[in-house]
């Protein structure tokens, strides 16, 4: 009967431990990516919300503050980022109400790309494990 070889450790993430990573960086990994492109839906989630609730006093500096947080979580995705800015600046200048349906959709794309990108590194790690399990028999 052949022993099984102990499953080799995972190799940690270089940002796990260390000082949190500036937003301007590129994500080392996917799960620092999800972790980044979760900030960014919390903060505009928190604008969408603050603008359906019935008008406040300080309501707008809150919601500007919100859209800017979630463009700067979102420089690893320049189209993210270019459409927050835009509607950010578009509500601090003008007070015209972001398109939240259109920021929706970039959002999800940027969702969609990264799950992706996760599908095809996991098909890679069992094709790799694949050819490792043929050479042993």
């Amino acid at each position: 009967m052949t022993e099984t070889p102990p499953p080799e450790k995972k190799k940690p993430c270089p940002c796990k431990g260390s000082k949190a990573q500036a937003p301007t960086e590129k994500p080392c990994c996917d799960g620092c990516a999800r972790h980044q492109l979760a900030h960014v839906e919390a903060h505009f989630g928190a604008a969408w919300a603050m603008l359906r609730m019935p008008a406040f006093e300080g309501r707008r500096p809150l919601v500007v503050g919100h859209l800017f947080l979630a463009e700067c979580d979102s420089t690893p995705w320049p189209n993210l980022a270019k459409s927050l800015s835009a509607a950010r600046n578009r509500y601090q200048e003008r007070g015209q109400l972001p398109d939240f349906a259109a920021l929706c959709g970039i959002l999800l794309h940027c969702r969609r790309q990264l799950d992706v990108a996760t599908a095809e590194k996991t098909a890679e790690d069992v094709g790799a494990v694949g050819a490792i399990v043929d050479e042993r028999e």
